[in-house]
Order: structure tokens, then sequence, then C-alpha cells
């Protein structure tokens, strides 16, 4: 997912919706540095030459270049439990935001 910077902080991609999160099974004991391994997986389908991704349907790569986005210099991330034993679900905001339109991330 690539959106043009705005604002001082914005929190980047979800997994299932437009922030940079994960959901986990219930019960499970993940972590924000769990989360950040998924993303950082991304960057298989991640093409630093052309400035582009090669993933397949499904998949992504702008969690991974999220991560690596030189210019964020502050990250800060939060786990919840959902309720009736919905799932794990963790946040991470950065700033400044990157995956600018038209920016190589590092």
């Amino acid at each position: 997912m690539v959106r043009p910077r705005s604002g001082i902080s914005s929190p980047v991609f979800v997994y299932f919706a437009s922030q940079m999160g994960v959901q986990g099974p219930a019960g499970t004991s993940w972590t924000a540095s769990d989360a950040v391994d998924v993303w950082v997986a991304e960057k298989q389908y991640y093409d630093h030459d052309t400035n582009s991704c090669a993933a397949p349907a499904g998949q992504d790569c702008g969690h991974y270049t999220q991560v690596v986005w030189r210019d964020s210099t502050a990250i800060g991330c939060a786990r919840v439990d959902c309720d009736n034993d919905a799932g794990v679900f963790i946040i991470c905001s950065y700033n400044p935001p990157g995956n600018v339109i038209g920016e190589s991330p590092y």
C-alpha cells in the first residue's frame, strides 16, 4: 500500500483494514517483534532497482517498505487481546510516515 505523506504521524497498514497491524489467533503470545517479522518477510516481493512490488494477489510490499523507510525515526506499537477469543491485534505507527509515492524507502 503506497500513500502520499500527510500529517505528523499516521498508522500505515493493517492486514485486514487500512493501518499497519497484524491479527493473530486467540491465545497466542504475539509481540510487536513478531508482527515486524511478518512485515519484513514481504522483502521478497520488493524490487529496489525499480522501486516496485511484484507481490502475488493477496500479498503486499508496503509493510516492508514502511519498516525500512529511511526517514521514519520513531515507532509506537500496541497489542490488544480481542474480546470473545477473537484473536490478538498488534498495530504500529511510524513517524514520520513513509511509503511516499515516487520515493524509494532507502
